[in-house]
């Protein structure tokens, strides 16, 4: 992989369930994607998402879901995992291709790079491929289970840099799920701005600037509308720092209720995050993380970035008293 483009757009082919159809899915790194069906001849789109927000257009009725900060969806980043992934095994180096006139590797996963990164199993007739370009772009995608393949996207068409108006990534017209209906909740407060009780701090590292700090609710379905379940709200507060196409998310959060707070990560690896003490190390192509978990607290550290230099941030992350002067919650 030689060039990372801070956008791009392609036209897939989808062969699923005996049926053929076509999506675009159209990226501008790193929070914005749009992706749509091709519906009687015209392009539909289907789902959307911008900084904090999702759009399901395809839903009855169309809904808004507020989130944490992330990748834009559909996008992967796997030239910031490839080399430690090929090097745990969960992923494997195969053949190359020519898909729509570019040279492509593929690399077979354990399973969709959607679901994350897990040890492959040579033996085991489930599995995905994936056929990736110089630019980091997934051209071919094939989803075996049980030996029989289920899905295939092959692209038709590649833009790298095509000219994209904000309008694209926003629609005005569906509705946001509040929080008491299950979906989540974000919103901007002053940069300074401290819980009380222990508090992860970073300073801007060097190449990135800083967007803001966030009080955030992510979606948690019955856990937000079931009372029984109230003392495992999970609530954070994040940091968002950006450089071109990566983004860094330092998010510190607890339970409502002293509920244990998130859990070790299955196909992690411990590793020593300094003063934040012992962590595990997740390295995924949609942002890899060190999560350390404090019974019911959490401080993740996640990003574009390569796991080691990632982890060379969160052992630079501090914890301080926080001062109180952001109220526990998040208002609508």
């Amino acid at each position: 992989m030689t060039r990372v483009p801070a956008s791009y757009s392609v036209t897939y082919q989808v062969e699923e369930k005996g049926a053929e159809t076509r999506d675009r899915v159209t990226i501008r790194r790193p929070f914005d994607s749009r992706l749509e069906h091709e519906v009687g001849g015209r392009w539909v789109p289907a789902r959307l998402t911008s900084f904090g927000q999702v759009a399901v257009l395809d839903s009855n009725p169309p809904q808004v879901i507020d989130t944490p900060p992330a990748l834009a969806g559909f996008d992967e980043r796997v030239d910031t995992v490839l080399d430690d992934a090929v090097a745990a095994g969960t992923l494997v180096r195969r053949e190359r291709r020519r898909v729509v006139g570019r040279d492509c590797q593929v690399y077979r996963s354990a399973g969709p790079l959607v679901e994350g990164l897990r040890p492959v199993d040579a033996q085991s007739q489930s599995y995905a491929d994936v056929c990736i370009d110089a630019s980091g772009i997934v051209v071919e995608e094939v989803w075996v289970q049980d030996g029989k393949t289920i899905r295939r996207r092959l692209a038709t068409q590649v833009v790298e840099g095509p000219a994209v108006d904000d309008a694209v990534f926003h629609l005005d017209q569906a509705a946001t799920l509040p929080v008491a209906n299950g979906g989540g909740a974000i919103r901007e407060v002053t940069a300074t701005a401290e819980p009380p009780g222990p508090f992860a701090t970073l300073k801007t590292p060097e190449g990135f600037t800083f967007k803001g700090r966030y009080a955030v609710v992510p979606p948690q379905g019955q856990t937000l509308i079931d009372p029984a379940q109230r003392n495992k709200l999970v609530a954070g507060v994040g940091d968002v720092w950006t450089r071109g196409s990566d983004f860094l998310l330092l998010d510190r959060g607890s339970t409502l209720g002293g509920e244990e707070a998130l859990s070790d990560a299955p196909g992690s690896t411990a590793v020593d995050a300094g003063a934040l003490g012992q962590a595990r190390l997740i390295v995924d192509p949609r942002g890899s993380e060190v999560r350390v978990r404090k019974g019911d607290r959490y401080v993740r550290l996640i990003g574009t970035l390569p796991p080691d230099e990632l982890l060379a941030l969160a052992r630079r992350v501090n914890e301080v008293e926080g001062d109180g002067s952001l109220a526990p919650g998040v208002d609508r």
